[in-house]
């Protein structure tokens, strides 16, 4: 429990359950670390109609989402744009000490209101770039010059963040909630790749894995590969008709099925080009399922050989990086030494007490210097 119990708005222009994906669970995740901490916390997000709900225990008020305007506000961003204006309107009545928002103009409108420590979290694989036009661009340079304190997921967000805009960050990973993600089913018979990511995101490379099994499977014919997250797997095995025979589909609903795929897998594939954390991969060290990534993107972060395995962006390095987690798994001790890197992020433990402490170093900064 902390000794400080503070006001904390997290803001979001999308949240579960509209959009499920990392970036959101990653705001209802931490809401409910930091209340479980004694915070007041609230979470302010948009819907389709306005309204109120609760998420892991932790208080949502939902903002009617706006699409006017999309011709000049550049579209997709239109709901952004709005956003930021309505949850400052909103949060002025009765502002709360600090202000974390995770989209970008609700990041921009953070750094508005007086006397409101303001932090921003890019959960993207990179910084908006410079060049874009108004109104992200703009809204974008605002957050990189104004906000309190700018927190990346991962050392290679922060270094693309750097390049880009010159600001200085604080690295903060993603969480994992040990008790929801652990070890909870037996190794299947056969050598299993588990895929957890979104098969219909190209930048999530499913056909770079594809290949690279097919390589693989000339050393291990026993191998299988399974599909757990969303997209058209059927349309991905039309474009390699050869593998149809190791693919397996399997719908998953819940944390707990999910963390049973994790723990039957021997392998969880996280090969992503410009992932700017690495959920899954932590998720399957949760469960004591080694995992592998790609070199220089966000699993690089708490990767290495003791728990799997990093690749180059081709097939011929993907497999032989699966091919070394694949024979760590069968190790006695590589459960135990997964677990321990996952606890590293513990939601409880290390990611809310990190983020409180920069909170609170925000506002005795406020407080020193009159503001």
């Amino acid at each position: 429990m902390s000794r400080t119990a503070l006001r904390i708005a997290l803001t979001s222009t999308h949240a579960w359950p509209d959009v499920r994906r990392g970036g959101e669970r990653y705001l209802h995740e931490l809401g409910a670390a930091l209340a479980g901490r004694g915070h007041d916390v609230t979470i302010v997000t948009t819907g389709r109609a306005p309204g109120r709900d609760r998420q892991l225990g932790v208080d949502v008020t939902r903002l009617q989402r706006r699409h006017r305007g999309q011709r000049w506000l550049g579209g997709f961003w239109a709901p952004h744009v709005w956003f930021g204006l309505d949850v400052r309107r909103h949060l002025r009545q009765d502002p709360p000490d600090v202000w974390h928002a995770f989209t970008i103009g609700d990041g921009a409108a953070a750094t508005t209101l007086p006397g409101v420590a303001s932090v921003y979290t890019h959960l993207g694989p990179g910084p908006i770039a410079p060049d874009v036009p108004w109104p992200i661009g703009g809204l974008h340079r605002r957050v990189s010059r104004k906000v309190d304190a700018y927190l990346c997921l991962s050392a290679a967000v922060q270094r693309r963040l750097r390049e880009s805009t010159g600001r200085t960050s604080t690295v903060v990973g993603g969480g994992v909630d040990l008790a929801r993600f652990r070890p909870c089913a037996p190794r299947e018979h056969r050598p299993t790749v588990l895929f957890a990511s979104d098969v219909n995101q190209p930048w999530k490379n499913a056909d770079l894995l594809l290949e690279a099994c097919a390589l693989l499977r000339a050393r291990l014919p026993e191998l299988q590969l399974w599909f757990v997250g969303p997209g058209d797997v059927d349309a991905l095995v039309d474009r390699h008709p050869t593998m149809a025979d190791l693919v397996t589909r399997r719908s998953r609903s819940s944390a707990h099925e999910l963390g049973a795929d994790y723990s039957r897998a021997w392998v969880t594939a996280q090969p992503s080009t410009g992932e700017a954390f690495g959920l899954v991969a932590l998720e399957s060290l949760a469960c004591g399922t080694p995992a592998v990534g790609l070199v220089g993107e966000g699993p690089a972060d708490f990767l290495d050989a003791s728990v799997g395995a990093l690749a180059e962006g081709n097939p011929d390095s993907l497999a032989d990086a699966l091919e070394s987690a694949l024979n760590l798994s069968s190790k006695h001790d590589t459960v135990a030494r997964c677990r321990g890197r996952a606890r590293e992020h513990d939601w409880h433990t290390v990611v809310a007490p990190r983020v409180e402490e920069i909170y609170l170093r925000l506002l005795g900064d406020h407080v020193a210097n009159g503001r």
